[in-house]
């Protein structure tokens, strides 16, 4: 689950770096611990 979340992290730090984009559905869909 981790490392999703990094793959994802890193995957809107690509390609919206400024940070002020809502996050995607598949953001709100994964579960945290």
């Amino acid at each position: 689950a981790v490392d999703q979340f990094k793959k994802q992290f890193a995957y809107l730090e690509e390609h919206y770096g400024n940070g002020s984009v809502v996050a995607p559905p598949e953001r709100q869909h994964a579960s945290l611990p």
